[in-house]
């Protein structure tokens, strides 16, 4: 889910843009890339993280500096073409560009909340938010001490997400109404 989330906050940096290209010279796609996963230490071996990973792998959710130019641009290629997934290539353009596939919120949640083990799991909303403003200075950006339904209203809206797309693919513990 984090390669769906990195080409949902890259599409909504670029505004009313309706395709991503996933190139390192494409400063939304890098940008989305880099809010989303990077730690905060440019010097480590491996400087992202995705905090969907990190149960089932064996790096624990850690990727290399090499997840840049390969990570999303790889797993999302290889998303195109097979049933309900998310991301759809435009044909002929290099480097390639994607766009979001005309997906239900239940097609979207069979694709990407599947585990190895095929049970669904979504992540709660409020980990995912903490997890969004990280390095946010929260404080400036919301006030003093602003309530969970906050922080989730403003994430979701910073990556993009629909009020149905979000209950499909996040667990509440209400709806999420104040969704875009």
């Amino acid at each position: 889910m984090t390669d769906y989330l990195i080409i949902r906050r890259a599409l909504r940096l670029g505004g009313e843009a309706e395709t991503v290209t996933l190139s390192q010279r494409d400063d939304n796609f890098m940008t989305a890339l880099r809010e989303f996963t990077e730690i905060g230490d440019e010097d480590a071996p491996e400087p992202f993280f995705s905090p969907f990973a990190w149960t089932r792998e064996s790096k624990s959710g850690y990727r290399t500096r090499k997840y840049a130019s390969n990570g999303p641009s790889n797993t999302v290629q290889d998303w195109h073409g097979k049933p309900n997934g998310p991301i759809e290539r435009i044909p002929d353009t290099r480097p390639a560009q994607v766009r979001l596939a005309h997906r239900t919120p239940e097609e979207l949640s069979q694709f990407l909340l599947l585990t190895d083990t095929g049970a669904q799991s979504a992540p709660r909303a409020i980990d995912l938010a903490y997890w969004w403003f990280r390095a946010t200075d929260i404080e400036e950006r919301f006030g003093e001490d602003p309530t969970e339904d906050v922080l989730i209203a403003a994430m979701l809206d910073d990556l993009g997400l629909q009020a149905a797309e979000a209950q499909a693919l996040l667990e509440f513990d209400q709806t999420p109404s104040d969704a875009q």
